[in-house]
């Protein structure tokens, strides 16, 4: 698939090249001959050509989207401009022992405090190594100190490895290449200096130190996407009031995970290599069905208590799987047990319940992810609710 995109909008001098003198001699030598079919096969040459042409300038493939996007960095380098800077880096963007905060403070402190100019780019390619990565390698120029006592350009090859992440080209990895020629006094001094944060060059007193970032989220640096879990379901729920409401307070407890793997709640399989889904920082599957239970007994007209000991009767929930695999579509499952007990403990009622949903929509994206989560997730809490024998024993004091 990637090898077609590349020869549609990508397409190599040589094939335009070959089509269009393909295109030619078949139509010069029909005309001469008075070969109309020979004549035909000369213009669809050239009409392919065109056609191929006019693709490379109206579409951008994801490698040259890349490369247009390093060309953006480089400049913003140059130009000290910190924002353009951290809008291309990936909010997990890394550089040896440097996070994306340091990449950014440090980009404008070392350029200033060593007077960098002139920054080009002499070379640059790209490899799409997958449907969501691209590495870019770009070898660039640059002077230090003021034209009078430079002793000229240095020249540094760098590899980026970008990530698209909701429809977003966006650099997680710069990494310095060893040099082609000559001893790389250059390469081992920058080396250095990026495996260690806190520092500046060779402890020189006038470059300032940045701030001390704030510690990022422990996510693999790896394509992957993170999912809010917060319970936003686009599905009507089945479940009506009941009339009159029952005296009864209910409380949710806690959701107590259960599941065999809580690292991951899915994974997206369009590719050879599967991409793993996770829970955004901070919150997790449990939240998203207590919330929803929660959601579901008020708009049925009970009343919630956020305290135990001010209710009577109590459901427990044991999430058992949360899973959402994207092939073509989001498929998504939920699977809990659920019990309702009164106030000493004593089990009324319970049941082992699950929900499933399934949807079209851009790939790779949280917000169809979190779509799909939360209505899996409301059908299960509204195939509970719904059952006469979960109403009786809600409805017991």
């Amino acid at each position: 698939m990637i090898l077609i995109k590349d020869l549609l909008f990508d397409t190599p001098i040589w094939l335009f090249v070959i089509l269009g003198l393909a295109g030619v001699g078949c139509l010069s030598v029909g005309l001469r001959s008075l070969n109309p079919r020979l004549r035909n096969v000369g213009l669809a040459f050239l009409g392919i050509t065109i056609v191929l042409i006019l693709l490379n300038f109206t579409f951008e493939t994801d490698k040259q989207i890349c490369q247009r996007r390093t060309r953006q960095i480089v400049a913003a380098v140059d130009r000290r401009d910190v924002n353009a800077i951290a809008d291309i880096l990936d909010p997990q963007a890394r550089l040896y022992a440097w996070n994306k905060f340091q990449i950014v403070s440090q980009a404008k402190n070392l350029a200033d405090a060593n007077s960098l100019q002139a920054v080009k780019i002499t070379a640059i390619s790209a490899q799409q190594v997958s449907r969501y990565q691209v590495d870019v390698r770009v070898s660039v120029t640059a002077q230090i100190g003021d034209k009078e006592i430079s002793s000229g350009p240095i020249s540094t090859n760098w590899k980026l490895t970008w990530l698209k992440r909701e429809g977003l080209w966006q650099i997680v990895e710069i990494q310095l290449e060893p040099p082609r020629f000559g001893p790389g006094v250059i390469e081992a001094y920058l080396m250095n200096l990026f495996r260690s944060p806190m520092r500046t060059m060779d402890q020189e007193e006038h470059v300032p130190s940045p701030a001390p970032a704030p510690k990022l989220p422990e996510i693999p640096q790896t394509p992957h996407v993170s999912v809010p879990m917060d319970f936003q379901p686009t599905d009507a729920t089945v479940l009506k009031p009941i009339n009159p409401p029952p005296p009864t307070a209910i409380f949710v407890a806690p959701v107590v995970d259960k599941r065999v793997d809580t690292s991951k709640i899915g994974l997206n399989q369009e590719e050879t290599q599967d991409i793993p889904i996770y829970a955004a920082s901070a919150s997790n599957p449990g939240n998203m069905v207590h919330d929803a239970m929660v959601a579901e007994l008020k708009n049925m007209g009970y009343h919630v208590v956020d305290r135990a000991a001010a209710a009577s009767d109590t459901i427990s929930i044991d999430l058992q799987n949360f899973w959402c695999t994207e092939t073509s579509t989001y498929k998504t499952q939920i699977l809990a047990s659920v019990r309702v007990a009164d106030k000493s403990g004593k089990v009324l009622w319970s049941m082992r319940a699950s929900g499933v949903n399934a949807k079209f929509g851009r790939s790779l994206s949280s917000e169809n992810y979190s779509d799909s989560f939360s209505n899996a997730t409301l059908k299960m809490v509204d195939s509970v609710l719904a059952r006469p024998e979960c109403q009786k024993a809600l409805a017991t004091p």
